[in-house]
């Protein structure tokens, strides 16, 4: 069974609502608590940020999954996210691992892309999934219809590329 709970409107003040809560970390790991049992797992999309939600969503998870797109900022980015974790798992989750990183939005024929996808490879070389998803207007066009690639293309890139990122993730996990 497969469920999805979209965000609303109403997280927007979240974060300020939240700065001032007694255990402000531990608040969504205790209302997921209860129903996370259900599942085998439950995946908790972040902004790309180190704010009180994703700080949230990391203290109630075992395992983060990080999509990055190969520019210079994205790869700094990433290391600034390894310090993130560090803290998270000394102050408020020993269970928090780094599961992998998918290579997003990718262009071999681009210097830069390539560059910085050696670059997260040499960083990551065992989280790194080998499937890398690459550049696909499709992809873009079916998130501003706000269908999934499968019902919108099939038979794109982006399609092939995230069946094959699926494949490798259960592969990966199925040793948990």
């Amino acid at each position: 069974v497969f469920h999805v709970v979209p965000s609303q409107l109403a997280l927007i003040g979240a974060e300020m609502q939240l700065a001032n809560e007694y255990g402000r970390e531990r608040i969504f790991e205790n209302l997921l608590e209860p129903v996370a049992r259900n599942y085998d797992f439950v995946l908790v999309d972040c902004p790309p940020s180190a704010g009180l939600l994703t700080v949230n969503a990391l203290t109630a998870s075992d395992c983060l999954l990080v999509p990055v797109v190969p520019h210079f900022f994205a790869v700094q980015g990433l290391q600034q996210l390894v310090e993130v974790v560090a803290r998270v798992r000394r102050g408020l989750n020993k269970r928090l691992t780094v599961g992998g990183v998918i290579i997003t939005d990718y262009n071999a024929r681009t210097k830069m892309h390539t560059d910085a996808a050696s670059a997260i490879e040499q960083a990551f070389p065992d989280e790194l999934f080998k499937t890398r998803i690459r550049h696909n207007v499709a992809l873009s066009e079916c998130a501003a219809r706000g269908v999934s690639i499968f019902d919108y293309d099939p038979k794109s890139n982006g399609a092939k590329d995230y069946s094959a990122l699926v494949r490798e993730i259960a592969d990966r996990f199925a040793k948990w």
